[in-house]
Formats: structure tokens, sequence, C-alpha cells
């Protein structure tokens, strides 16, 4: 018989915590059954493990058959992002399936191990929706389970359109293992992931190295930052304990219309075997934005200083960026127009108070030097500096991501 000193002890200099246990049930710290997956360490634990009493109860459970065990009930975190998709199709927002990732103490409920949780995956699940507190419709179902985890450490900003080689990316998986892969699938949405980088707030990384530190914690390297046009969500850092989510053919995608973005929403969203009364289903409210249709910020905006000029009208200008994937086609002369329309406003910036408004419908924008010295008392020139904001338009959801710079003459 065991004694309690040993089972916290461990077994033969063997620790017994953690280990990956079948069943786990304990009458006055007497071991009814063990079974341990590391065999090379079984034999030696098994001498300790002897008949005991055991309560009635617990007889019963132990002649169970498998499909008979009593479960406790699945729980489950849906974890919703409204992001941009890596692929072709127009998606508005996404459910990303999957347990919440913590550190958990070892249980005695069956299945469950070390950092574990205790409670399994349930199957299919269903989404039910509906613009009130009762009259949910079910919008759609899936069965997979996302592969989800969390930041072992903060993690800083980094350069984008480049790799960052600077960083490294250290996470811990609840489920799923990751590998290395070379830049031409990389560069086609291979180990790509989203980092919750503050609440709500989504950072698209995709990392081309993965290197396994320990059971389930991987370090990733040569990163590519702030894709599909989320560098405005890199967190400086990112903390540790922020929940990441992959991005592959796990996910499940809400097929939200277009009418309904804006609309605030209440959820359900538990075990397609369940009603949605069921007290299993997990109760969310979430509006989605369609940040997946909202333009990407601009580039390459151009500096006065760059070129000689005099003190007189302003031509600012910028390069478009797009959505569609066709732009990364580096043959084109211009990446496609993926809004109805061009347009774009920038915004004249006096610290945080935006002195006017410029709508164009190219990507340049004249200031006057008759509105230079209506707003600053006199046309800007060598020394002087200009914050402004840019944004693309869209016809769906409006501004799309700024741009923020401080022009210098």
């Amino acid at each position: 018989m065991i004694s309690r000193q040993d089972w916290l002890r461990g077994v033969e200099g063997y620790p017994v915590v953690p280990l990956c246990v079948d069943l786990l049930l304990a009458v006055e710290w007497e071991i009814l059954r063990l079974v341990i997956l590391d065999a090379s360490k079984q034999r030696k634990i098994a001498k300790a493990v002897q008949p005991c009493r055991c309560s009635d109860a617990a007889r019963q459970h132990l002649a169970r058959e498998p499909s008979e065990a009593v479960h406790p009930e699945p729980e489950v975190e849906p974890v919703r992002a409204d992001i941009d998709a890596l692929d072709q199709q127009r998606e508005y927002a996404r459910l990303l399936g999957g347990e919440e990732f913590v550190p958990r103490r070892p249980s005695t409920s069956p299945s469950c191990g070390w950092r574990q949780p205790c409670r399994g995956w349930p199957g299919e699940m269903a989404v039910f929706r509906s613009p009130s507190t009762d009259g949910f419709e079910l919008l759609t179902t899936f069965g997979s389970r996302a592969r989800m985890g969390m930041l072992v450490s903060e993690f800083y900003a980094g350069p984008t359109s480049r790799f960052d080689l600077g960083n490294a990316l250290v996470v811990d998986l609840l489920t799923g293992t990751l590998e290395s892969v070379t830049d031409l699938p990389l560069f086609g949405g291979a180990n790509a992931l989203a980092i919750e980088s503050a609440p709500g707030v989504w950072e698209i990384v995709q990392a081309g190295a993965a290197e396994l530190l320990a059971p389930g914690r991987y370090r990733l390297t040569r990163l590519l930052r702030g894709q599909r046009g989320t560098e405005g969500a890199m967190g400086n850092p990112a903390p540790a304990g922020a929940r990441i989510v992959f991005l592959d053919t796990a996910l499940a995608s809400l097929p939200i219309a277009e009418a309904d973005l804006g609309i605030p929403w209440n959820w359900r969203i538990g075990p397609a075997s369940r009603p949605v009364s069921d007290e299993t289903y997990v109760a969310q409210a979430f509006t989605p934005a369609g940040v997946g249709l909202r333009p990407f910020s601009v580039a390459h905006v151009e500096q006065p200083w760059r070129k000689p000029r005099t003190p007189g009208d302003l031509t600012i200008r910028w390069t478009r960026r797009s959505r569609a994937l066709a732009a990364d086609n580096w043959g084109g002369l211009e990446v496609p127009l993926a809004e109805e329309l061009e347009a774009y406003e920038v915004e004249i910036l006096d610290g945080a108070t935006v002195k006017r408004v410029l709508s164009v419908n190219t990507a340049s924008a004249v200031y006057t030097a008759a509105q230079q010295t209506a707003d600053w008392g006199a046309p800007l020139g060598p020394g002087d500096t200009l914050d402004i904001r840019i944004y693309q338009l869209s016809a769906l959801v409006g501004r799309g991501a700024p741009k923020s710079v401080t022009l210098t003459f």
C-alpha cells in the first residue's frame, strides 16, 4: 500500500506528478489503478501499486465499460476574431473553435493529464444567433477544433514587408505540432497565426522556422509581421499569455452577410446534439465590423524634403495597396483596385485636432498655399513639419486602416 508521503514524494525516485493518467481514483490515498504512458518507468512504478480497499462507488466506476463511463460535460470557449482571410474568399468574421489554453492542476477526471484540459472536444458544434435574447436561429455548424495556444513571453513590434529576424515568438500549443517551411510555401500562406495583441485586436504573423523547445513549446523565427494589413495591430509588446490561433483549414467561418455588419448580435455556441437552451451552450455578444473588407493602409508617402521646392502648394503623394491576392503579382504595373471606387481622405492634424480634411479620387492630394496660410498663418517651408493621416475609403465599411505620417520640409 502506498502511503501519502510516498505519493507526494514519488515512487522509487520517479515523480508521480505530473503524469498523464487514464484514471486516478484515491480512497484514503490508496491508489486503485494507474496507467503510465512512459513505458520505460512503468515497471518500477507498477511495483508500488497494490490491491487496496475501495468504496462501493469506486468499484462501480471501475466496473463500467468504457462506453458507459461517466465523463464531465465538455466545455468549449469559442474565440472570435474579425480578421481578413488568407485565401481569396471575402470572410467577414471567423469563429475559431477551441478551448482556452491555461495551465491547470492535475485532476481526477478521466482522460485528464498535466497541463491538459480535462474536458474533451464535444464534436459537431452549432452556432445560433439572435438580435435579442430569445428567438435564436441556427446559422452554421462546424466539427473541427482549431489549433490554439498562448505566448510564453512578450512579443515586440518589428518590421513589415520584409523578414523580422530580430524577434523570436515562443508559444505553447494546446494541441498539434509545428514544422519549419521554406520560403515558397511561406509566401503562399503557410504557418500563419493570429496573435491577440490586445482584447479583440489580432496581428497575423507567419513563421518560417519552428524549433521544438519542450513538449508543446516552440520557438518561431524568420517571421513575416503584420500580414494582410494587420501591421496596426502589433503590440509593443503583445503580453505574455496572449492567445494565438493558427489560421488553417480547421477554422470555421461565420457566413455573415454584408447587411448583417454592424448589428449587435447575441450568439450561442454549443454541442449540435443539444438544444440551444441547454446549459452547455456558451453565450457571447459580438458585433461583426467587417474588418476583412476594410481597405489596407496606404504606403510610401512621399516626403517633401526629398525634392527641391519653394513654399507654396504641397502635393502629398502615396502608393495604394490592395486586399486582392492578385496584388502579390510582382509582374503587374499597378495593384488591382479591390474597392468599387478609388477614394481617399487626408486629415491635416494639429496634435489630436483635425484642422482640415482633403477628399480626393487619386493617390495624391494638393494642400494649397491658401489652405496652409489659413491653417498655420503662412505656407509651410524648410524646417517645418506636418502631421497627416490618410485613409482609403470603402463604399461598404467606410474608412480603411489609417496611415499616420509626419512630413518634414
